[in-house]
């Protein structure tokens, strides 16, 4: 089996390629994972993660230190900004529907328990990509500190700047392999997501005290965003303020950097939305100020040779449908599998295995990406009809609810090469089983570009 000899570079240390990491080092596929960063940064606010991912992370072993920095979800609650309650889900009924309680956490406190879990001598800090170079024999990655990496393999785990994608297009050019223009065109921005954690403050909130937590959505009243509030472990709070832009210079890649956007824009964007209150007391501004740092994400929304792409990548979702993180761990369950069937690292099969992680992740990712778009859209959306249609979904009768949950959260995959565990839950795995049994057919470029 080739994957005893495989070496694979992963471009990134965030969730998806320290997720990538840990199943290759259950696996014993050779690997690195290079980081920009010259060391980690406690930055990003709250994630939420389901039993999509949740069954995977209690195969590796990691299930236990997740919960023991979560807290379980009770409630996703839409309100009004005078905090008259819209509707009110009852989220408890996903541990009997899909075996696992649905967790809140921030995220650094996710990322810190990923790098107990990879040898630190795995991940080489401060190694900004610059290039890529892939030929029948490997491929070489140099880096802005002057070093070169020699793999098989590389995994483009870099975000939705990703320098591994653009050098993967700018290569595939200079063979004269046309990329289509919808995918080589600058990220064109439409929506800001300002985020953060705050420090703990359960002497000032009580609630913040409880043993569970709630995520609260505030629908802004005739403005261009809502609020979101998430109780966390620690007696600290997970708020974002997602929405429209602002200002229209910044809907252009060229236009923009996240080094750009700063205090002047947060302050812009925090003078409209400073007094909206928040379920569990006080207003947004005042979380804000509780906030040591604050993220700015813009919104928006592939393979080639020896380089595949995975997460933010390939296919960037908006926070509000919280499948960001876990359709990233999703895509890593799938490449995972395959890798470790690899015949051999000749091209013909590392091609054929990324032609059928395509097959298998393509229909599901665009999904998430096409219910991540639409959630924000009809969430942020201001006018009597958007009222209308709100209230309709919020409102809608429980087993229609159950059912188009169901679609998104019953697959729940997991490694074919470690130790099985049972399915837990009434509604069955709906996930398809990344295995080269299967032919995979041929997509065009247009389509690898997720």
């Amino acid at each position: 089996m080739a994957s005893e000899g495989l070496k694979v570079i992963i471009a990134g240390a965030g969730i998806g390629g320290l997720v990538l990491a840990l199943m290759l080092e259950k696996a014993s596929i050779d690997y690195i994972v290079l980081e920009r960063a010259s060391e980690f940064k406690p930055l990003g606010s709250s994630i939420s993660l389901t039993a999509q991912v949740l069954r995977v992370f209690d195969q590796l072993g990691i299930l236990e230190e997740v919960q023991a920095v979560s807290l379980p979800m009770s409630s996703l609650t839409y309100f009004k900004q005078d905090l008259t309650l819209m509707a009110s889900w009852d989220a408890t009924i996903a541990t009997d529907r899909y075996g696992y309680t649905s967790l809140m956490f921030p995220r650094p406190d996710l990322m810190q328990v990923l790098l107990r879990q990879v040898p630190p001598h795995k991940i080489a800090w401060g190694k900004r990509v610059l290039s890529t170079m892939q030929n029948t024999n490997g491929v070489m990655v140099r880096c802005a500190s002057g070093e070169t990496f020699d793999g098989d393999i590389l995994v483009g785990a870099d975000g939705a700047y990703s320098a591994v994608r653009q050098s993967m297009y700018k290569n595939l050019e200079m063979k004269g392999i046309h990329v289509p223009p919808t995918d080589t065109a600058p990220l064109h921005f439409d929506q800001y997501c300002i985020l953060g954690v705050t420090s703990d403050i359960s002497e000032e909130y009580p609630v913040l005290k409880e043993n569970d937590t709630q995520l609260n959505v505030v629908i802004a009243d005739k403005k261009p965003y809502n609020v979101y509030c998430i109780p966390l472990k620690g007696g600290r709070v997970g708020w974002a303020i997602c929405g429209k832009l602002l200002q229209e210079q910044f809907h252009d890649q060229e236009n923009f950097r996240f080094s750009d956007y700063g205090a002047e824009a947060i302050e812009e964007i925090r003078d409209k939305i400073d007094d909206i209150p928040v379920p569990i007391g006080g207003s947004i501004g005042q979380l804000m100020d509780k906030t040591e740092d604050i993220s700015r994400i813009m919104l928006e929304d592939r393979y080639a040779g020896r380089t595949v792409l995975i997460g933010d990548a390939c296919h960037k979702l908006i926070p509000a449908g919280g499948q960001g993180a876990i359709q990233t761990i999703l895509d890593c369950v799938c490449l995972a599998n395959l890798l470790k069937e690899l015949p051999s690292t000749e091209p013909a099969d590392i091609t054929a295995v990324f032609k059928r992680y395509y097959d298998i992740r393509a229909p599901h990712a665009k999904k998430a990406v096409a219910a991540s778009s639409q959630l924000s859209n009809l969430m942020s959306s201001k006018g009597l009809l958007a009222d209308m249609m709100r209230g309709f979904i919020l409102k809608s009768p429980r087993w229609i609810i159950n059912k188009s949950f169901d679609s998104i959260y019953g697959g729940r995959p997991i490694l074919n090469y470690l130790e099985q565990i049972d399915l837990k839950g009434t509604v069955k795995d709906s996930s398809k089983p990344a295995t080269l049994i299967d032919k995979p057919s041929k997509p065009s470029m247009s389509a690898a570009a997720l």
